[in-house]
Parts: structure tokens; C-alpha cells; sequence
């Protein structure tokens, strides 16, 4: 596909044009409770997408159509401080994310 890997730790690697957030990127998360992979434990899909307002809607539509709350929408610091997301289970349990970077900074 022609991406090269940005990012790879303990918990995740991901894929997409390196220092270019606003590229497209293919994500894949390891479980974070640290047991084995398995239907619903440990396959991840991430969407970048443009606006933490999206993320908000994707997150909502994904609830309102039989999907389950895996993390709300907000901030992650953990992330980095630009870092906005939210996470859901479809119906098959596979674990959802919709995410964005570069978001103006709290005033809180």
C-alpha cells in the first residue's frame, strides 16, 4: 500500500506517511488487559478522522446501531495533548476507534 510504519510501541503500530498526521493511517492496538488475542480481544480498527465533533457522531452512531461503549469520546493524554478519541465493540465484539490529532488545546 505504500505507507511506511510511523509508529510501533508495546501497545500499537501503525502505518501512513511518516510526520504527515493529516495522511491516512491503518492502526492495529494489542490488548490492553494483556490476555491472549481472541474474537473480540485484541483486534482493533482505527479511523483518523478530521474533527473531534466526527468522532462525537461516529461514536453516537455506533451506539444507536447495537454497539457498545469501549471509551468515550475525550481527550487521551496519554496520547499527547492534541489526542482525541473514542472507542466502541460492534455487535461481533471487535473493538472500534475514531480518532484525530492536532486539536487546539484545552482551556480547561
Amino acid at each position: 500500500m505504500g505507507l511506511d510504519q510511523c509508529f510501533l510501541d508495546q501497545t500499537s503500530a501503525s502505518w501512513g506517511k511518516t510526520g504527515d498526521a493529516s495522511v491516512t493511517r491503518f492502526s492495529v492496538g494489542y490488548p490492553f488487559d494483556g490476555r491472549p488475542a481472541s474474537a473480540g480481544n485484541g483486534a482493533m480498527t482505527a479511523f483518523l478522522v478530521d474533527t473531534p465533533a466526527t468522532i462525537d457522531r461516529l461514536h453516537g452512531l455506533a451506539l444507536s446501531h447495537g454497539g457498545s461503549d469501549d471509551g468515550a469520546p475525550g481527550r487521551r493524554p496519554r496520547y499527547g495533548g492534541s489526542f482525541y478519541g473514542a472507542y466502541v465493540r460492534d455487535l461481533d465484539g471487535n473493538k472500534l476507534a475514531f480518532i484525530c490529532y492536532d486539536i487546539p488545546a484545552s482551556s480547561d
